[in-house]
C-alpha cells in the first residue's frame, strides 16, 4: 500500500462512525476517569503514561515483533507503573485494543491485532490521545511536587522566622535592660 493509499484509508477510518465512537470512548476514559487527579496521583499518572506510551510504540514501530505485544499481568513493573499507576487504566488498555488472556495459570495482556485493522486504528487513536494529554499531566505532576515541597519547606521557614524573631526580641531587651540600667 502506497503512502497516498494508507492516508486515503486513514481518513475514510476517521468518518467511520465505529471509529468516531471508540476514539471518543478513549478520550472519555482518559479525561473524565484517569486524569481526575482526585482518584490518580499526578506522579504516578506521568509515569503510567508514559510507561503506555513506550509499549504504544514499540508496538506501533515493530508492528511484526511478538515480545512487545504481551505482558504479564503480574509483572512487578507493569503492575506498578501501569495497572496500579490509575484508576481504570484496565478500561483504557480494553478500548484501545488490548484483552486479557490466560496461559500457563498466568493472566496476560495481549495485543494481537494487525497492522491495517480497526484495532490496530484503536490503538493509534489511543497513543494520540495519551500524548496530548502527557504535557497536561506532566505539567500537574510538576505543580503537584512543587506544593508538596512548599509543605515541607513551609513550616520550617516559619519556625526560622520564629527563631530570628526571638533572638531579635531578645537582643531588644537586652539593649532596653542594659539602657534602663544606664538611667539609673
Amino acid at each position: 500500500m502506497s503512502k497516498g493509499e494508507a492516508e486515503l484509508t486513514l481518513a475514510a477510518l476517521a468518518e467511520d462512525p465505529e471509529v468516531k465512537d471508540r476514539s471518543d470512548k478513549i478520550g472519555k476514559i482518559l479525561h473524565s476517569q484517569i486524569m481526575d487527579f482526585r482518584l490518580n496521583s499526578p506522579d504516578k499518572l506521568a509515569i503510567c503514561v508514559s510507561r503506555l506510551l513506550q509499549m504504544f510504540d514499540n508496538i506501533l514501530q515493530h508492528p511484526d515483533s511478538a515480545k512487545f505485544r504481551k505482558v504479564r499481568a503480574n509483572n512487578a513493573n507493569f503492575k506498578k507503573h501501569i495497572l496500579d499507576g490509575a484508576k481504570q487504566i484496565e478500561e483504557f488498555l480494553l478500548s484501545a485494543g488490548w484483552h486479557t488472556m490466560v496461559e500457563n495459570m498466568e493472566k496476560h495482556w495481549v495485543f494481537e491485532a494487525v497492522q491495517g485493522t480497526l484495532t490496530w486504528r484503536y490503538l493509534q487513536i489511543a497513543q494520540r490521545k495519551l500524548q496530548s494529554a502527557q504535557g497536561l499531566i506532566q505539567d500537574k505532576a510538576n505543580r503537584h511536587a512543587k506544593e508538596l515541597e512548599q509543605r515541607k519547606t513551609g513550616p520550617q521557614q516559619q519556625r526560622d522566622l520564629l527563631l530570628k524573631q526571638l533572638e531579635e526580641d531578645k537582643i531588644t531587651r537586652k539593649d532596653k535592660s542594659v539602657a534602663s540600667v544606664a538611667r539609673i
